[in-house]
């Protein structure tokens, strides 16, 4: 079971790059790379995860019956 975290960044490149060595230090690793990315502009991370959220949900309801 993964227990670190991933990430799925949104906002500016400037902000990216500025924070990008610390989240990449604190995010799970997978075959040595980091297991996060910069996605675009704004809220489209938020967007993103809500997608992946909403995909997960019936796979956990449908393994608890």
């Amino acid at each position: 079971m993964v227990q670190d975290p991933s990430f799925m960044v949104g906002g500016s490149l400037a902000g990216w790059h500025a924070k990008r060595e610390f989240i990449e230090a604190i995010a799970v690793k997978f075959n040595n790379a980091s297991c996060t990315d910069h996605l675009g502009p704004g809220w489209v991370g938020h967007y993103v995860e809500t997608v992946h959220t909403a995909l997960d949900i019936p796979i956990f309801i449908s393994l608890l019956r």
